[in-house]
């Protein structure tokens, strides 16, 4: 549990009874929170200006690389990258286009044998149709000379007509092979340059470590029995300027405050006394800046922090202006839940990217993606 303003503002104004100022010694020996805020109250005036979001390029969607591309084809993926690729074709015309490419120029050491024993076939078959006259027109022209001979040249010796003679002289002609055609084959043109990217794959951006980092060791008098856990939002990026602060109920407590505060700890919002267990703040957050925030419930006259499972401080930060100008189109192409939960993932917005893989899986719950997606970023949220 942490110092309220009201301890503090007595500690420095030398207001509190003994026992008191000797708790609070002891507090502040290993509490840098409050540390902090003793800091900042002395010298309000003089507080630093924030410091400007750095901007962050992020690359265009991303492709199916050659590589992934002919292990599709091949069928030399495992479930999980199959499932990938065939998701991301059917959203890219791009890398659709290529991969039907490929399967109609798939190298001959790919394709199976009876499939290179039929092409042969048809070679053979496509070049007997053009020799075959020429031998048979040689021996119809042996077999008349023989005939003339026998019978008008030599009248007598009259022989039986040769058995060859009595033999149908008509040549089969080869059936030309068909092989049924691949399905979805299509028409591709040889002048697309296929490109270098690579598949995209669940990302998360390295803010989040700065998120959830810190873990100062804080003590606190109040009982675990009476304690209660702040929920959202918590080690995450933040879309709205104006999130939506949820915490646990405290059975007995009267009302809740909620303060947000600076890295440099100086309080930019506080709410009045609230009697539920959520809070918007009235004005904007500023973009591009990292918060802290904490609740602080009433009851039986003493005051409790809300606490954060596995962490001392509860941060988020505020999408800024460039991100979100990039986010907005990257939202607009993905039109699968899948496709945007890997969107909201890669700019740090974990609440709304396992919103998107929970969708995910219920919509196909067989699918192997969307369940490890949304384990990784329930993994990502608890660190």
């Amino acid at each position: 549990m942490h110092l309220s303003s009201y301890q503090i503002n007595r500690y420095r104004h030398a207001g509190l009874a003994p026992t008191q100022l000797l708790a609070v010694d002891d507090h502040l020996v290993a509490c840098e929170f409050c540390r902090q805020q003793l800091r900042a109250s002395k010298n309000v005036s003089a507080a630093m200006q924030q410091l400007q979001a750095s901007l962050r390029s992020w690359p265009e969607p991303l492709h199916v690389s050659p590589e992934q591309r002919t292990a599709f084809v091949q069928n030399r993926l495992d479930a999980v990258e199959r499932e990938l690729v065939t998701s991301h074709l059917q959203e890219c015309s791009v890398c659709s286009a290529q991969t039907q490419f490929l399967q109609n120029r798939i190298p001959t050491s790919a394709k199976t044998l009876r499939e290179v024993m039929a092409q042969s076939l048809a070679f053979l078959q496509e070049r007997a149709v053009l020799i075959w006259p020429m031998p048979v027109a040689a021996l119809i022209v042996v077999v008349l000379v023989t005939l003339v001979d026998q019978y008008y040249f030599r009248p007598g010796q009259k022989q039986s007509a040769p058995a060859i003679v009595r033999q149908q002289l008509e040549p089969v002609l080869p059936t030309p092979l068909s092989l049924p055609p691949q399905p979805g084959e299509k028409q591709i043109a040889k002048t697309m340059a296929p490109p270098d990217e690579k598949m995209p794959r669940l990302m998360f951006p390295s803010e989040l470590r700065d998120l959830s980092k810190t873990k100062a060791v804080t003590r606190s008098s109040a009982k675990p029995s009476v304690a209660f856990n702040l929920d959202a939002p918590l080690g995450t990026l933040v879309l709205n300027p104006r999130p939506t602060f949820r915490w646990q109920s405290l059975p007995g407590a009267t009302n809740y405050t909620v303060k947000i505060f600076t890295t440099d700890y100086e309080l930019v919002a506080e709410s009045h006394a609230l009697t539920t267990n959520v809070w918007t703040p009235p004005t904007a957050l500023q973009r591009g800046q990292t918060y802290l925030w904490q609740v602080i419930a009433m009851k039986d006259e003493q005051e409790i922090s809300g606490q954060v499972p596995n962490a001392a401080e509860a941060k988020f930060k505020v999408l800024s202006d460039p991100q979100v100008q990039t986010l907005k189109p990257s939202i607009r192409n993905a039109s699968t839940p899948l496709a945007r939960g890997l969107v909201y993932a890669r700019f740090g917005l974990l609440d709304e990217a396992e919103s998107e893989f929970q969708a995910a899986t219920k919509a196909q719950p067989s699918s192997v993606v969307a369940k490890k997606f949304l384990q990784k970023v329930q993994a990502q949220r608890n660190r």
